[in-house]
Parts: C-alpha cells; sequence; structure tokens
C-alpha cells in the first residue's frame, strides 16, 4: 500500500537543509559551496539546453557552437577577419614565410621587410643585406617626423653601440648633419650650404681640417695615365666658360687656365706704353705677419699694382667684410658658451639680425695678369736695343 510523506523542509543531522520548499511547487536544492565532492548534471547550471553541439556561457545560458573558415589559400599569408565575423582571409599583400614580412608583394629577400607596391618584376635588392625594403615604379619613401623640438634621426650600430652613426634632422636650427663615432663629421644647413669637418660657413661648400696631419683637405684623382683634360670647369651665370683647373696625367702637371680665346673679344688695341707703365710697379721683398722669422719673398702690394694694371687686382684697400644680415633664426644649444641669463633654446639671431663687420677683406693680385705688361714693356726694349746696335752697327762700318 502506498503511502505519502509530506513536508516543507528537509534537514541532515547537523541542521543544515537539504531540501525545502515554499509549497507551491518550487523546490530549493543544496547550495553548491556545501557539496563537498561529487558532480552536478550540466543542465542544471543554467538557462537552456545542454548538448554535445552547445557551451556554457558566462551569462548561465547555452551557445551554439559555430564553425570558422580560413579563405583565399592563406599559406605564408597575414590572416584577417573581414567584415562577416566567423571568417578569416589570408591577405594577398601581406605575407610572411617566417622570415620575411612582405608588405604589397610576395618579397625575395633574405630577411626583414619588403614594402612593394606591385609584384610584377623581380627586386634588384640584395637578399643577404638589405632588411628593410621599401619598392614602387615611381615614388617611394619614408617620413621622420617631429614636433616643433628636438630632432628626427637615424641610428647605426653595432652589437655594443647604437650610436656609431647618425644621421639627424635638427628643428631648433634647421639643419642636417652627420655623426661618426659621437662626432659631427658634416652638416648641411637650411641654406643648402655643405660643411665637412665644421658646423658650417656662407659658402656652399665648407672642408675644414689640417692639410698637414690629413694630408691634404681635398684629393682629387683621375683613373686615366694619360691623357690632357680638364679636372674643374668654372661658368658664369650665362652658362660660359671663364676658366679651368686641367690635369696632364702623362706630364704629371697641373694648369690653371682662365679664358682667352679670341672669340670673346673686341676693340682690340696694341700696348705701346709697356715701358712707362712697368717703371711704375714697385716691387719689393717682405715676410708675412704671420710667419715673422720666415723667408722674406718677392711681390707687390695690391693697392699699388691697382691703377697699372686694374685687372690684376681684387677687392680694395682697407676694405673690411661687409656686415652680415641673418638670413634664418638661430638659436643657443648645448654647443654654445651661454651669456648670463640665456638658456638653451634661445634665440641667437632672428630674421634681420646684423652681425657687426670686424674681419679685413683682403685686396687679393693675379700676378699672372701682369705678364702682357712685361711683355710689352720687353718688346719696347728689345726694339730700343735693335735700333741701337743697328747705329753702333752702322758708326762701325764708317
Amino acid at each position: 500500500m502506498a503511502s505519502e510523506i509530506k513536508v516543507n523542509t528537509i534537514k541532515d543531522l547537523g541542521g543544515n537543509t537539504i531540501v525545502s520548499s515554499n509549497g507551491s511547487g518550487t523546490i530549493t536544492g543544496l547550495p553548491a559551496s556545501a557539496i563537498s565532492s561529487g558532480t552536478v548534471a550540466t543542465a542544471r547550471l543554467g538557462s537552456g539546453t545542454a548538448s554535445s553541439s552547445t557551451f556554457l556561457a558566462g551569462d548561465s545560458s547555452y551557445k551554439t557552437v559555430s564553425g570558422t573558415t580560413i579563405n583565399n589559400n592563406a599559406d605564408n599569408k597575414v590572416i584577417t577577419g573581414s567584415g562577416t565575423a566567423n571568417t578569416l582571409n589570408g591577405e594577398a599583400n601581406l605575407t610572411f614565410n617566417g622570415t620575411i614580412l612582405g608588405v604589397g608583394g610576395t618579397g625575395d629577400l633574405g630577411s626583414g621587410v619588403h614594402i612593394k607596391k606591385s609584384d610584377s618584376g623581380s627586386s634588384s635588392v640584395n637578399q643577404y643585406s638589405d632588411n628593410l625594403v621599401i619598392e614602387e615604379g615611381t615614388f617611394c619613401g619614408m617620413s621622420f617626423l617631429t614636433g616643433n623640438s628636438g630632432a628626427a634621426q637615424i641610428s647605426f650600430g653595432d652589437n655594443n653601440d647604437d650610436d656609431v652613426g647618425i644621421i639627424a634632422y635638427d628643428h631648433n636650427n634647421n639643419f642636417m648633419n652627420f655623426n661618426v663615432n659621437a662626432a659631427e663629421r658634416m652638416r648641411i644647413q637650411a641654406s643648402g650650404n655643405v660643411s665637412i669637418g665644421n658646423t658650417g660657413d656662407n659658402q656652399k661648400l665648407f672642408v675644414y681640417g689640417s692639410h698637414v696631419s690629413e694630408n691634404g683637405l681635398v684629393k682629387v684623382q683621375t683613373s686615366n695615365g694619360s691623357g690632357n683634360n680638364d679636372l674643374l670647369i668654372f661658368y658664369d651665370g650665362n652658362g660660359t666658360e671663364c676658366g679651368t683647373i686641367s690635369l696632364d696625367a702623362g706630364g704629371n702637371s697641373v694648369a690653371y687656365n682662365t679664358s682667352s680665346d679670341y672669340r670673346l673679344k673686341e676693340n682690340t688695341e696694341n700696348l705701346t706704353d709697356g715701358i712707362t707703365r712697368l717703371k711704375q710697379l714697385k716691387p719689393y721683398k717682405f715676410n708675412w705677419k704671420s710667419k715673422p722669422d720666415g723667408n722674406k719673398v718677392d711681390g707687390f702690394y695690391a693697392h699699388e699694382v691697382s691703377s697699372i694694371v686694374p685687372e690684376s687686382i681684387l677687392g680694395d684697400k682697407d676694405a673690411m667684410h661687409p656686415e652680415v644680415l641673418y638670413k634664418d633664426e638661430v638659436l643657443y644649444t648645448a654647443k654654445d658658451d651661454l651669456p648670463e641669463g640665456i638658456s638653451i633654446g634661445d634665440v641667437k639671431h632672428s630674421i634681420g639680425d646684423v652681425k657687426e663687420a670686424t674681419r679685413i677683406k683682403h685686396q687679393k693680385i693675379d700676378q699672372s695678369k701682369l705678364v702682357p705688361l712685361l711683355t710689352s714693356a720687353l718688346q719696347e726694349a728689345i726694339t730700343k736695343i735693335e735700333t741701337l746696335e743697328a747705329r753702333v752697327q752702322t758708326l762701325e762700318n764708317a
């Protein structure tokens, strides 16, 4: 005979509630923290239906597992997600074979990064030494940007030092410099002036160093063992050749040439006052102030020659270098001796500032231009000598 036992609460001997009912069909089970061992059916842990194709999510609901596909033959390609959440694509323009990262092409380097716009043709780079290659048929490159202060730079080094070589752009002072072994070796100013061995001057090319210890500052060598041709050619603003420095390789000699072609000249006259003008020249013996104990040499004072052979003289007597109008703003740097109250980054020279002229502007002479006068005077003297000789011979024959 069946019987019924009706209870609201069932407790264990320790007084812990095992099962309780509110009398309306709702049964509350033992909390999970009270279970010391055993298992609980997953179907009782959350809402929804548990099965072999679902998993219990963090919101206590069961989710259905959906598949994810990889498209486009992804071997050696970088995988990216597409517009649909369950699809991954191998990007044709992003490749990685374990050694080479290619952007825009397959890449054919030995290692590193290869950026290429198209994959047509073969790369001309060195597969053993070029680790970053940016390749494109028309324009390509890289940009290094800095703010309104500081510098942008590329550093080179060995495994012990990352500053063996630096190419840097100094935004404060608006120049680029090239450093080797922690020392600046070359600088390019904003004006385009280039200086080697120094921070620069007002020339397009300025080379500084010891012509003694460095065995010359500039070396020009031809690859030919013979032939007489120009090494340097000078032109005026109209493109007309004005002079050259030429090398006779077979004769081991150099010639300094100025234009003398008759086709460049007009209004020609014979020199008839050679002796008169020659007698006005005042040659001296002297030593240079920079070598007070040096040997005396022969020469002239430029200003005394200027009225006799003006084309041989460059510059004016007692001239000074003109005042300098600064074209660019220049700031104080860590290399400067800072005046009191001045800090690094303060303006040293502003646009429009004038530098006082303090240097002598030397007057110069090209003594080779005295040769025509000397030749004319000598010819006049020879004519007089020959006339006197003829008169003497006539007297002797009388």
